[in-house]
């Protein structure tokens, strides 16, 4: 449970509190469990923090540092996180960003395996070398996001706009693309083992060719000829 103290501190306000981070950097603060719904967060330091099943849903958090905090079944459901620094955080398969904004959000490093990003704006997020592997992204908009060097094995990408994101080298093996949008995306050397193609809405057929492996990979018909005519010698 949150530590009283930690709660009377964040009521005080930003200044207070970051105050109170800057004069005690050995504490790590407990707002485990806290119900900080609607609550005003933005430009808070709330790196190395407990925010384990937090409900933080319609938080304004703009620009707050989440990094290395611990985000284990924390309800994040339509925060604003514009900017917000979630880098080295971690999060389950209980952890929640449910249509929060975290556009040109800091996301690198992330240890964010099972959580769930559905209908979530990314927009130009960096999102590189982290671990999203079983993520759902259902419905995210993923434009501009760098996730080179990223895990997303097993990953659901369903009806996400995936478009002009960086994902050269990324482990999207097993990934489900249906409906997406890959237009203009990065994919040098990203590993496509097995992933799923079918229903996709646009591709870039020399970037997808350009991955490190499509070994088992799943594309409609259709879609598989058109590979065939622009490169023959593919298997």
């Amino acid at each position: 449970m949150a530590l009283r103290h930690h709660i009377e501190i964040l009521k005080q306000g930003k200044a207070a509190w970051n105050n109170w981070r800057q004069d005690n950097p050995e504490v790590q603060p407990d707002l485990s469990n806290a119900d900080l719904t609607g609550t005003s967060l933005s430009d808070l330091d709330l790196s190395w923090a407990n925010l384990e099943k937090a409900n933080l849903s319609n938080a304004n958090m703009r620009s707050v540092d989440l990094s290395w905090a611990k985000l284990h079944g924390t309800n994040f459901s339509h925060a604003a996180m514009n900017e917000a620094n979630l880098s080295q955080a971690y999060g389950n398969s209980h952890t929640n960003f449910h249509w929060a904004d975290l556009t040109q959000g800091n996301l690198s490093n992330v240890h964010f395996n099972s959580v769930a990003f559905t209908k979530s704006i990314l927009i130009s997020a960096d999102m590189r070398d982290a671990n999203f592997s079983q993520a759902n992204f259902h419905g995210a908009n993923l434009m501009y996001a760098n996730l080179a060097f990223s895990c997303l094995l097993n990953t659901r990408l369903v009806n996400a706009n995936i478009s002009h994101a960086n994902l050269e080298g990324a482990d999207l093996k097993a990934a489900e693309f249906y409906r997406a949008d890959l237009s203009a995306s990065a994919l040098t050397s990203a590993d496509l083992q097995e992933a799923d193609f079918r229903g996709i809405r646009s591709i870039d057929i020399d970037q997808l060719l350009s991955g490190k492996h499509l070994f088992k990979a799943v594309f409609d018909s259709t879609f598989l000829d058109q590979i065939h005519r622009h490169a023959p010698i593919f298997i």
